[in-house]
């Protein structure tokens, strides 16, 4: 989830700070996200940033502050100095051009309720953005969000938490090969057919008895059939890494029904239980 606060908080600025908020709470370390020239004037207005992540204190999601008084002086005299134009039709603005200047940003972020600090570093370099830098690691913050999936898959939980430090590294096909054994569990504990079938198949024979891809991407449905049999074989580390979000959604979706069900059977015996003790008093 997305949470933004700033001196100009207008429709103008949201987008570099939704840009800078998602960047820093799910992306991996060095992955580029295109960055526009104009932009840079509104992260300059930036003064406050407040994004959401895992607090080893409170040992639960907290939300991080961050206040930006002074950070961007130094980008503020570079942008100042640069002699190039560019003109943005959509908008009929001209803006400097920092095409060939780099900078480099470190954030401290505190936890709202015990002040624990988080650090962040990025890049700005080439049109492009992206974080070079975060402790605690991107890997350790995204474990503490599948912790509940442990008992769950106790036998497949190394192959959740392995795929995560690949995606991490940028190793996207080692990253989806983990997670789709995951999958290739799920979908075979639940296909009670011709075990000679191809995944995608068996796959699609257990979605029509019980839905498994969320209903969030139902109008993509087909895609991903296709992008599950074909990713681990076909795709290249770039495209793996584009995908490996969707496929991680997918499998986390499942697994939280499971958990739904496994919840409701247990209440379920419980209020049983319970009637049963009234009824024979």
């Amino acid at each position: 989830m997305v949470h933004y606060t700033s001196e100009l908080a207008d429709s103008n600025n949201q987008e570099v700070c939704t840009l800078l908020c998602d960047l820093l709470e799910n992306q991996p370390p060095y992955k580029k996200t295109r960055f526009e020239n104009a932009w840079y004037y509104k992260l300059i207005s930036l003064k406050e940033l407040s994004i959401r992540s895992f607090c080893e204190s409170c040992d639960a999601e907290s939300v991080f502050c961050a206040t930006f008084s002074g950070t961007f002086k130094e980008i503020a005299t570079e942008c100042m100095t640069a002699t190039t134009n560019v003109f943005d039709s959509a908008s009929s603005k001209k803006y400097e051009c920092f095409d060939g200047k780099s900078f480099i940003l470190t954030f401290t972020f505190l936890c709202a309720k015990c002040k624990r600090p988080h650090y962040y570093s990025i890049l700005i370099t080439d049109g492009n953005i992206l974080k070079i830098g975060q402790y605690p690691s991107y890997t350790s913050n995204e474990v503490q969000d599948v912790r509940k999936y442990k008992n769950l898959i106790s036998k497949y939980y190394p192959e959740l938490t392995k795929s995560i430090n690949a995606y991490s590294q940028g190793m996207g096909v080692g990253a989806f090969v983990y997670l789709r054994r995951i999958l290739e569990h799920l979908v075979e504990s639940r296909f009670t057919g011709d075990k000679s079938w191809k995944f995608d198949e068996k796959f699609k024979a257990v979605e029509a008895a019980e839905q498994l891809i969320p209903e969030e991407l139902s109008p993509a449905k087909l895609r991903i059939y296709s992008i599950l049999s074909k990713g681990v074989h076909e795709y290249t580390e770039e495209e793996c890494m584009e995908l490996y979000l969707v496929v991680k959604f997918v499998v986390e979706r499942m697994l939280d029904i499971e958990i739904e069900k496994q919840e409701n059977q247990r209440k379920a015996k419980a209020a049983i239980a319970a009637i049963n003790k009234k009824l024979q008093q």
